[in-house]
C-alpha cells in the first residue's frame, strides 16, 4: 500500500467539514421546528432554565461542563466544584496508532460567568499498528530530508513543485514522536472559561469562550529519545462554545476550537514545525432532566498548513494512507448513580479512518459535583 501526501487528500477535510456543518444546521432546524408549537415564551424560558440546572453539572474530559469530550457553553455556578476521572481510547493515522489515556480534571466556578479548570493525563499508552508508515521507524541511514524537520526521514516525494520544498514525513499530528509501543505522561492543561450568554440567566442560547494552556511535563528532547506521547512544547487554544436547550430535555452543544501549536525544540534546534489545528465538535444530550441520559457526539480535527489559519509559515508536511482528517463518533449513556455523581460510558468509532487496524474506542468517566444542590 503506497503513501499519499496529505495535501492530495484536500477534498477529505472539505467533505468532513461540510458533513459537520450540515449536521449542525439540519439538527438545529429540525429541533427548532419541533419546538415551534411549544408553550408561550415565558413558560419556555422557565423550562430552558430548569433543564439547564435541574441536574448536577458533569464535566467533559476537558474539565468544563459537557458530554464526553464536547462541552456545553455553560459554566459552573459560583462556588461549585467538579472532579472527574476518565479512560479514553481512540486511533489516529498514519501508523495505525491506538491511544489509551487515563486522566482526571478539576474545575471551580469562580463567579456565575467564569470557571477555571485543570486537566492532567498521568498515563498515555501508544500502540503502533503499522510502524512502516512512520518516519521515525525507517531503516537506519535513511535520508533526513524533510523540510524544517531534521528528525524525520521523507516517505513521499510529493509533487514536483510544493511549498514544503521536499519530501513529506509520516507522523501523528498530536503525537509527533510516536514510534514504538510505549507508555508516557501527558501534558497538564490549565485554563478558564467565560460565559457571555446563559439560558440559566434567561438568554435564548448559551455562548462561551474557553482559553487553555497545554503545558508539557517533559522536554521535546526527552520525548524524542523515549518515543513519548506528547510534543514537549507549550501550546494554547481558544474554544467558542454554543449550546441550546429544547423541549423534551434535549440539549445541543457545539464547539469550535483553534489550537495554536509551537515548534518542539532541542538545544535551540527546531525538531519539526507542526501546523495549527481546528477542532469541531457537536453533541446531543437526550433526557437531560433525568438520572439516565443518552449522549451522542461527533468531532473532527483539521490540521492547518502553518499558523494563523494557514496564512503564516509552513508546517512539516505529513503523509496519510487514506483520509488524513479524523472524524469520530461517540454514543453512550450517563447515569446519575447519586444526586451529584455520574457515570458516563460511551462507544467511540473512527468513522473515516479506514486505514487503521482498530477503529473502535471508548470513554469511561466518573464525576462528582461539590457544593451543588438542586433548586427547590
Amino acid at each position: 500500500m503506497g503513501f499519499c501526501a496529505s495535501s492530495s487528500s484536500a477534498g477529505q477535510p472539505v467533505r468532513a467539514l461540510a458533513l459537520i456543518v450540515l449536521s449542525a444546521v439540519l439538527s438545529s432546524t429540525a429541533i427548532a421546528a419541533a419546538d415551534a408549537d411549544a408553550a408561550p415564551p415565558q413558560i419556555q424560558a422557565v423550562a430552558s432554565e430548569q433543564s439547564s440546572i435541574s441536574v448536577a453539572p458533569v464535566p467533559a474530559t476537558t474539565g468544563g461542563p459537557g458530554l464526553f469530550t464536547v462541552e456545553t457553553a455553560e459554566t459552573l455556578p459560583k462556588g461549585v466544584f467538579t472532579s472527574a476521572a476518565y479512560l479514553n481510547k481512540f486511533s489516529r493515522a498514519p501508523g495505525s496508532v491506538t491511544i489509551l489515556s487515563a486522566g482526571f480534571s478539576l474545575a471551580a466556578g469562580i463567579t456565575k460567568k467564569i470557571t477555571v479548570f485543570a486537566q492532567f493525563e498521568p498515563y498515555r499508552y501508544l500502540n503502533i499498528g503499522e510502524p512502516s508508515q512512520l518516519s521515525l521507524r525507517q531503516p537506519a541511514g535513511c535520508p533526513h530530508d524533510v523540510f524544517k524537520a531534521p528528525i524525520y526521514c521523507g516517505l513521499n516525494p510529493g509533487p514536483l513543485h510544493n511549498s514544503w520544498k521536499g519530501p513529506a514525513a509520516g507522523y501523528v499530528q498530536d503525537y509527533p514522536f510516536a514510534a514504538f509501543n510505549n507508555s508516557d505522561w501527558g501534558p497538564v492543561t490549565l485554563g478558564f472559561k467565560v460565559n457571555f450568554w446563559s439560558e440559566t440567566r434567561g438568554d435564548p442560547v448559551s455562548v462561551s469562550l474557553r482559553t487553555s494552556f497545554i503545558i508539557p511535563t517533559n522536554s521535546a528532547k526527552a520525548e524524542l529519545d523515549n518515543s513519548g506521547a506528547q510534543s514537549g512544547a507549550l501550546n494554547y487554544s481558544f474554544s467558542l462554545g454554543l449550546s441550546k436547550s429544547f423541549r423534551h430535555g434535549i440539549v445541543l452543544a457545539n464547539n469550535v476550537t483553534y489550537l495554536v501549536t509551537r515548534n518542539p525544540k532541542s538545544h535551540g534546534q527546531t525538531l519539526l514545525t507542526p501546523g495549527d489545528e481546528m477542532i469541531f465538535g457537536q453533541g446531543f444530550i437526550f433526557f437531560a432532566q433525568h438520572r439516565l441520559q443518552l449522549l451522542t457526539e461527533f468531532t473532527t480535527v483539521f490540521t492547518q498548513e502553518g499558523h494563523a489559519f494557514g496564512v503564516v509559515g509552513i508546517d512539516t508536511e505529513n503523509t496519510s494512507v487514506g483520509p488524513s482528517t479524523p472524524v469520530d463518533g461517540l454514543w453512550g449513556v450517563r447515569w446519575y448513580w447519586r444526586k451529584s455523581a455520574a457515570l458516563d460510558v460511551g462507544y467511540r468509532y473512527m468513522l473515516n479512518l479506514r486505514q487503521v487496524q482498530d477503529r473502535s474506542g471508548f470513554v469511561f468517566k466518573i464525576s462528582k459535583s461539590f457544593r451543588w444542590s438542586k433548586p427547590k
